[in-house]
């Protein structure tokens, strides 16, 4: 029995050493990292040490460490013993420059002066993760994808396991850190490679079109990608955004969520559906888009991890760590599901990065898209933005004050009764007694006369 507690004892002082030591090692490279940054790589890149987050994937006994990013650029970053990366504006979304280091243990001056790095007392060497070689998109794109945009994920070489990339609030760096809101790791089922009726996701998600009805409808799509990236405040976010359209008489079954892998525990957003379903949220959109009368109002809230080309990343489904066709929704396939919508009206709410790229493909596919209006947010508005001015949305505010008080990235369409009606197609500019926006709230009966009359181009807003 003695015996039995001396060997706990050690133990409990083993592990409090290595801790101790980790700790320590950790804070050291952080120190160097920062320290290549402001000298060597990038000065003006630097804020302050308390403005910056620090994320560090420690040494394990189980081997070496790859990186993983969604848009394949560290493929080739190879094996190393511990990762490191600064954040160095973290109140903004992403699509700013993170940066990453390597560090190698028991390493020679020759060797780490040839990676470009820096030499630590005791053999570790830190250096600056670099992309050789970038996509010669468009210059406005071309700086973005020669940078690391996104949080890497940090596993074992093989791929197997966990993300080991922390969050690390200490050293002197910021003192918070994100927290997820996915509670577990579960995959959504592929259709195109599992064929079976358990993953026929075209009759999991229902479309309602009411017969001789008329509704408002509403897409939230987060992605998330994965369950360091799908952080509590995109899913505060899709309760604000559910929250306000509720206000404006949106009906709860009218109200589709996508959001991570579906698996939130939370009741306050109803049925939540994993945003990995690309073809079921893409079948979902096109029939309220091509179903006549279907859709008075449709509204669509976008807010995930996004490429420079405004591809929204949905969910790592095959938790390779890496984006197939099938995990990102791009801006041309939204906007060819938006197009020539028989909608009254459709409001495409960009809370993402990049969001300048889809108002830009709007703007160059107006022809088609008469009834759309889209809102984005500039690369420097805070994370917030968007949802504080949306969280002022109410039945009687008008279309055109949540146009004119958004960012200046915008589309607004070539359909100026759209501006001046409200989000659920009431009249606005009306006097406080006259003003009943209750009875366009939610569905609306449709006469027969109106469900006979042939539907050409896209409708202008009369009164239902």
């Amino acid at each position: 029995m003695r015996w039995a507690m001396l060997c706990i004892v050690v133990f409990y002082f083993i592990l409090e050493g290595l801790a101790d030591y980790q700790g320590s090692s950790a804070a050291r490279w952080a120190s160097a990292a920062l320290r290549l940054l402001e000298t060597e790589s990038c000065p003006r890149c630097v804020a302050s040490r308390s403005q910056m987050r620090l994320y560090v994937a420690e040494p394990t006994r189980k081997g070496k460490l790859r990186p993983y990013v969604a848009d394949g650029s560290v493929r080739h970053g190879g094996l190393h013993d511990a990762v490191v990366v600064l954040d160095p504006k973290p109140l903004l979304r992403f699509g700013h420059q993170v940066f990453m280091f390597f560090v190698d243990l028991n390493v020679s001056r020759e060797r780490c002066d040839a990676f470009g790095g820096l030499l630590l007392d005791g053999g570790d060497c830190v250096q600056l993760w670099k992309r050789t070689r970038c996509h010669r998109r468009s210059p406005s794109k071309r700086a973005a994808s020669c940078q690391l945009i996104f949080l890497p994920e940090v596993r074992l070489a093989n791929g197997a396991g966990d993300d080991l990339l922390t969050c690390r609030p200490q050293f002197g760096f910021i003192s918070s850190c994100p927290q997820t809101a996915v509670k577990k790791r579960v995959t959504t089922c592929d259709p195109l490679a599992t064929n079976s009726k358990t993953c026929d996701t075209t009759n999991y998600l229902k479309t309602q079109c009411s017969f001789m009805q008329t509704c408002d409808h509403a897409m939230l799509i987060s992605g998330g990608w994965n369950r360091q990236l799908a952080e509590e405040e995109a899913l505060n976010n899709l309760k604000i955004v559910n929250s306000m359209l509720l206000r404006n008489g949106f009906l709860t079954n009218n109200i589709k969520t996508f959001y991570a892998n579906g698996f939130v525990g939370d009741d306050d957003l109803g049925d939540v559906y994993p945003s990995g379903l690309k073809l079921a949220l893409r079948y979902h959109l096109r029939t309220l888009c091509e179903t006549p009368r279907c859709a008075d109002s449709l509204v669509i809230y976008l807010n995930s991890p996004t490429r420079p080309d405004g591809a929204s990343l949905l969910w790592d489904k095959d938790d390779n760590g890496e984006a197939d066709e099938t995990e990102v929704y791009t801006a041309k396939e939204l906007l060819r599901d938006v197009q020539d919508c028989r909608a009254k009206r459709v409001i495409v709410l960009s809370d993402q990065s990049f969001s300048e790229e889809f108002i830009r493909l709007s703007m160059k596919h107006a022809s088609s898209l008469r009834n759309v209006i889209a809102l984005g947010v500039g690369s420097t508005d805070s994370k917030q933005s968007m949802v504080s001015l949306l969280a002022q949305q109410n039945g009687n505010t008008c279309i055109s004050q949540l146009v004119s008080r958004s960012s200046t990235v915008k589309f607004a369409g070539e359909m100026d009764d759209i501006l001046n009606s409200t989000l659920s197609g009431g009249p606005c500019f009306v006097p406080e007694s006259d003003a009943s926006p209750e009875k366009y709230f939610g569905c609306q009966n449709l006469s027969t006369l109106e469900m006979l009359e042939p539907m050409g181009e896209v409708q202008d807003n009369d009164e239902r």
